[in-house]
């Protein structure tokens, strides 16, 4: 059984799609969460897109505050009363095809609490229905990637610790989520071109 519920992401859930942070933040909110692959998971998130560009199979996205977070209430349940191996919620779900409806209705409830905290939940559904297709656009006029320190620090063979340094006072600009600090693609840019410019020099004086 799924549980739609429709509405608008809140800043934390917009920055933790930003970085890919989006399980270290449902871990934030108490939400049990497990995936097993791909579409088989207690929640999967679809953003909303206004515009997507791509380029040599790379896709880059920009994305509305639209979301919709379909939770698999089966597997929901099996997640908060310990969870298991794939095995064991296979299993599970094949025994429990029907859901008490009282305990539907509390569930409904329960996880729209928890969401309220990353999303404004403006209707609940048990159909699934897709968000509109994005416009097409060039792939230069969209959203940027984000990195980690620890990517970072191997493209200029930095200690990562330099490069959390750097994200923690503000000397480049980064975006912290569950605890984890990201930098924009136009940061990395900017690096490099100091770098860059400073190799220039140091080869001049030389």
């Amino acid at each position: 059984m799924l549980l739609v519920y429709r509405g608008y992401a809140r800043k934390r859930l917009r920055e933790a799609l930003k970085v890919r942070a989006i399980p270290e933040l449902l871990q934030v909110i108490e939400f049990p969460y497990k995936e097993y692959y791909p579409g088989f998971a207690t929640v999967s998130f679809e953003f909303g897109v206004d515009e997507e560009g791509w380029r040599d199979n790379i896709r880059k996205q920009k994305f509305s505050n639209e979301v919709q977070a379909v939770v698999n209430l089966g597997l929901y349940i099996f997640e908060k009363n310990g969870g298991g191996s794939y095995q064991e919620a296979i299993k599970f779900l094949s025994q429990n095809l029907d859901f008490d409806p009282d305990l539907v209705k509390e569930l409904r409830y329960e996880i729209r609490l928890k969401f309220e905290k990353i999303m404004s939940v403006v209707g609940i559904s048990e159909e699934y229905n897709p968000l509109p297709a994005p416009n097409l656009v060039p792939y230069e006029r969209v959203a940027e990637d984000f990195y980690s320190p620890e990517y970072v620090a191997s493209i200029f063979q930095l200690p990562p610790d330099t490069v959390v340094y750097w994200c923690r006072t503000g000397q480049i600009k980064a975006v912290k989520v569950g605890g984890k600090w990201r930098i924009p693609e136009s940061e990395v840019l900017k690096l490099k071109q100091g770098r860059a410019v400073y190799e220039e020099q140091d080869q001049e004086q030389s």
